[in-house]
């Protein structure tokens, strides 16, 4: 049995495409299945960089258009024995995804977009609280549907953690996503040392970040505490031991939940508002939308404001822990193999 997965990673784009294909890739192979990777040059050598990664890379050419793309897809030795595709990305259109479900022997997509048109999908995946099923049930109809927190695929280092006690959390952790698209890293960070931060605060970096020698010029500076930690390996370890987490919104929001972390979101691109939406109403983080531009000094205030409200934040930490549910990649998997199986009978 093989599973072929699709989708992008670069610095323009970001990694969360890639981490949650990861994590589902993890759980396939832990289930005996062969994983092979399709992927642009840029997007191999971010996977690369992972201890973790798992699967076969195939490159495919960077000039190919949708149809020779697929064409290239299909003639590939790998093709005759897939069971099944996993499609993740923006960039799909609905002609490719039509085009893709009739050679393919099965089309998983994880889809948090809502883009009103056919999905083109024999399984739709997408673990957002917000996930609406009666849109799916207008635009994948036939689908099998995959919805909500107990669908929510985390990497394998979330699988099982510690119970680090609230109060021996001691760390503010920055982390804004793979490649921090709206390059907040750095202004945040000023304004906090203006606004006299005094807590230790963790900065992790992406593989793709692109301002990291203006980053590391200004840290040899500051005089703030900061560890910094670039293209990080151990986001769980880090995750448990943060008070308090200041992230672009996205995947990350479900890891930093299964480590009951209280968060702000930052809402950097517009397919992110539901789902953050909906994690805001669940007590445990609080969002601001910065899709529009962000002003570091007001976003430093409030990050101060809660970092000294210790109630609030105690609160945050126990509904986190409340909802937290680690197990979303295998139930993901369990219905693969469910549909795989009921496509190979009819």
């Amino acid at each position: 049995m093989a599973v072929l997965f699709r989708t992008h990673a670069s610095a323009a784009t970001g990694l969360g495409h890639l981490m949650r294909c990861l994590a589902l890739a993890q759980t396939l192979d832990a289930n005996h299945c062969e994983v092979v990777f399709a992927l642009k040059a840029e997007a191999k050598s971010l996977a690369l960089g992972r201890h973790d990664w798992v699967g076969r890379i195939i490159v495919l050419p960077d000039e190919l258009d949708e149809q020779q793309e697929l064409d290239y897809l299909q003639h590939l030795p790998e093709w005759p024995q897939l069971s099944a595709v996993v499609l993740d990305g923006y960039g799909f259109s609905e002609h490719y995804r039509a085009d893709l479900q009739r050679i393919a022997p099965l089309v998983a997509i994880f889809d948090d977009a809502n883009l009103d048109m056919a999905l083109h999908a024999d399984v739709i995946i997408n673990g957002s609280d917000g996930a609406d099923s009666g849109y799916y049930h207008t635009y994948a109809s036939q689908a099998r549907l995959c919805l909500g927190r107990a669908y929510r695929v985390l990497r394998r280092e979330f699988e099982v953690l510690p119970e680090i006690p609230f109060v021996r959390r001691h760390t503010l952790t920055l982390m804004l996503g793979g490649s921090d698209v709206l390059n907040l890293t750095l202004p945040l960070l000023q304004a906090l040392e203006t606004q006299g931060a005094d807590m230790p605060i963790r900065v992790i970096t992406g593989a793709a970040y692109g301002h990291l020698a203006a980053l590391q010029d200004w840290l040899s500076q500051t005089q703030l505490t900061i560890q910094h930690i670039h293209d990080c390996q151990q986001m769980a370890d880090m995750m448990i031991h943060s008070r308090l987490a200041v992230t672009a919104a996205g995947g990350t929001q479900f890891e930093l939940l299964a480590c009951a972390t209280p968060a702000i979101l930052l809402v950097v691109a517009d397919n992110q508002r539901a789902a953050t939406a909906a994690a805001s109403q669940q007590g445990w983080c609080i969002s601001q939308d910065v899709v529009a531009g962000a002003n570091p000094a007001e976003l430093a205030a409030r990050v101060l404001a809660l970092w000294q409200d210790d109630k609030q934040l105690e609160v945050m930490h126990q509904h986190a822990a409340a909802l937290a549910d680690r197990q979303g990649a295998q139930r993901v998997v369990q219905c693969l193999f469910e549909q795989m199986e009921q496509q190979r009978c009819s």
